[in-house]
């Protein structure tokens, strides 16, 4: 092949590549810009797996605490609400890029807030470590006990992957030493089978959370929580609010109006009314 064949084809592929990341961007930019230009006031809000009480799927439709509160904002500022659904850490990932708009049940994290801004606390709430009942005697307090039952039992902890329960544990995650004592999984329902099997030690999750599914039988065994125990064990740290993440290419009118709704709905009461429906024992 000559030297100029190969030059214009090489021409050929550079604009051929141009043309194609042009096409994709025209695609992208209207549904960003359309928010604020009111074309399409349409908030898409991302979920992962059921996290009962906070969201779940009931006859094909999300429902659940953080989803009435999020259809209350939403509404509340002249916006309509749409639900996707897929796993954390794509999700994480659509958000950042301003595909999703908002994801509940978030802990605030200084990583985080440098793509997200915040809707919250919704709740206080820590995050434990969910384990076998005969398991609830071992003596973690700490990460060097939570790191010295791992090796005293032989079993790692469940981890899913991209989630972030305390600025302290995002620190450990850097330590490879840390990291070697966890399981990385990428569901929720992955980390609690291998509980339940006994293949793993336990997994850490959202404590108002698993008390809710845990009083609940039919919601235990449905969220795949029963013959599960939460442990006495909090990750150092993760005592305080879970939010709702707003991703930055929202508008910051829009992102400024649904802070503003919120404010007012924790003023008046409905704030507390919302979360009282889903955590109250029944």
């Amino acid at each position: 092949m000559s030297l100029y064949k190969m030059f214009r084809i090489r021409e050929f592929r550079t604009a051929l590549k141009c043309t194609l990341m042009l096409l994709a961007a025209l695609l992208f930019l209207p549904a960003q810009a359309s928010l604020a230009a009111g074309e399409n006031d349409t908030i898409i809000v991302g979920y992962d797996e059921n996290s009962f009480p906070a969201y779940f799927q009931e006859d094909g439709a999300w429902v659940g605490m953080d989803v009435d509160i999020i259809r209350r904002l939403v509404s509340g500022v002249g916006l309509t609400y749409r639900p996707v659904s897929m796993k954390f850490p794509r999700l994480h990932k659509d958000l950042q890029m301003g595909i999703v708009h908002l994801v509940p049940n978030l802990t605030k994290t200084a990583k985080r807030s440098e793509d997200m801004d915040w809707i919250g606390p919704v709740r206080v709430t820590a995050t434990a470590l969910l384990t076998r009942p005969e398991r609830l005697g071992l003596a973690i307090g700490s990460y060097s006990q939570l790191e010295q039952a791992v090796a005293d039992t032989r079993l790692k902890i469940a981890y899913v992957t991209e989630t972030s329960f305390s600025e302290s544990f995002d620190r450990r995650l850097q330590d490879p030493a840390f990291r070697e004592h966890l399981f990385f999984v990428s569901e929720k329902a992955t980390a609690a089978r291998m509980t339940k099997a006994g293949r793993v030690l336990g997994f850490f999750y959202d404590d108002l959370e698993a008390e809710a599914i845990l009083r609940l039988p039919g919601m235990s065994k449905a969220e795949g929580f029963d013959g599960l125990a939460i442990h006495q064990f909090r990750i150092p740290g993760s005592e305080g609010g879970v939010y709702i993440g707003m991703s930055k290419r929202l508008p910051e009118t829009v992102r400024a109006a649904l802070q503003q709704e919120f404010e007012a709905i924790r003023q008046n009461g409905e704030l507390v009314a919302i979360v009282r429906k889903w955590t109250k024992a029944n």
